[in-house]
């Protein structure tokens, strides 16, 4: 049986409709216990401070949590030595929802209400990321189509059934991330924020037949 082998590359894009904000806690203290314990407090100021302007509390979600001995580096005589910090704790959230301007300004400054100096990263998402995904694979495959169809007719052939075909859809469909250098001065300084398109990419392979 003769086939035609083809390659088809696809992309689509889509307005960002979602958001996330991601940052960590971080105390040290000289004691575990101490640690944990204003780790889970500076939490709970947060998690307070989002629920007075509309959040839920449940909405800001732990993805990581680590306790570990701190150490410096310190210079003395002409060398340096580990000296002993005391123990971190670091505490890392999430806070997902859709985006708009309004609800994203308003998360930001419960977020660094006080001066917090904790250190953030914004970015934006589409939340169908399954519709984008196969709108890229739909556009790999007519593309591939479109070569095949090509090489068939340079040749003097025409295309029959399809035997063979794989896809690869590419890309986490996140982009436009903004990170501060404090929480504090990304409140001082953010702009009006009107996110890039978030675009999802697919490769497609297929085998046609050769009628």
């Amino acid at each position: 049986m003769r086939t035609i082998r083809v390659i088809g590359r696809g992309a689509a894009t889509a307005p960002a409709d979602g958001v996330e904000l991601t940052f960590t806690v971080c105390r040290i203290c000289e004691n575990t216990e101490n640690a944990v314990a204003e780790t889970d407090k500076r939490a709970a100021q947060l998690r307070a401070g989002l629920v007075a302007v509309g959040f839920s509390g449940e909405d800001l979600k732990t993805a990581n949590f680590t306790v570990s001995a701190e150490y410096e580096n310190e210079h003395v005589n002409g060398a340096y030595s580990r000296k002993f910090k005391g123990y971190a704790c670091r505490e890392g959230f999430k806070l997902a929802f859709p985006y708009e301007s309004k609800r994203l300004a308003e998360a930001v400054s419960a977020l660094t209400a006080g001066g917090a100096e904790e250190e953030f990263a914004v970015t934006f998402t589409v939340q169908d990321q399954d519709a984008l995904k196969s709108e890229a694979v739909k556009n790999a495959f007519a593309e591939a189509k479109r070569r095949a169809e090509a090489l068939a007719e340079a040749s003097g052939e025409r295309l029959g059934n399809i035997a063979e075909m794989s896809c690869n859809a590419k890309g986490n469909l996140r982009e436009g991330t903004h990170v501060a250098e404090t929480a504090a001065m990304a409140l001082r300084s953010m702009p009006h924020i009107e996110p890039e398109d978030i675009r999802g990419t697919a490769e497609v392979e297929v085998v046609w037949e050769l009628a």
